[in-house]
């Protein structure tokens, strides 16, 4: 039985944002990464017929959270929370992509959890970095490269902080007046 997925899962959705800056920054100029919103949200009372138009488009369940092509080879890995679990469609889909011919991390056991196991993964498939996350958050003198990348991500996680006080507000009920 395929594990559910619960949707907008912040953590991993926390995790997504934070690896999309950074992978932003330290990837190689010919090295091309994307995201397949394959979760994509819609209106519950039109969810048959978005779901009917994205099988119709080619919407393929199961494809990795994060997809890169550098040097005419795809990889790919799944992003996952620290409780998340791979579903059976997108351990398939890792199998029928590494046969034919991706570098597909395995969804089951490696899924990406943090930044540093991204950075580990790039290293693995010899993507070259620009430069070692690891490495900055121990430096104290940082190249003005190194420095806003360091600024995107750190807000970022003020942008992600935010957002989860927003939802934790909701979640309680606890209402602000407005101050004059």
């Amino acid at each position: 039985m395929p594990q559910i997925k619960r949707m907008g899962d912040k953590y991993e959705d926390d995790l997504h944002v934070r690896v999309a800056v950074y992978l932003n920054h330290v990837k190689p100029d010919d090295c091309v990464w994307w995201h397949t919103p394959n979760g994509a949200r819609y209106d519950p009372t039109k969810a048959a017929v978005t779901g009917a138009m994205m099988a119709m488009l080619g919407l393929r369940r199961g494809m990795p959270d994060i997809l890169l092509l550098y040097r005419s080879k795809l990889f790919g890995c799944e992003l996952k929370s620290i409780t998340g679990t791979a579903s059976e469609d997108q351990i398939s889909t890792a199998m029928e992509l590494n046969a034919a011919g991706a570098s597909i991390a395995d969804p089951l056991d490696s899924p990406v959890r943090t930044i540093e196991e991204m950075e580990c993964l790039l290293k693995l498939w010899g993507i070259p970095l620009k430069f070692s996350y690891s490495d900055l958050k121990n430096k104290s003198i940082m190249t003005p490269y190194e420095a806003r990348a360091m600024t995107a991500i750190m807000q970022a996680d003020k942008g992600l902080k935010a957002r989860r006080a927003v939802r934790s507000r909701r979640k309680t009920g606890i209402q602000y007046a407005a101050v004059r």
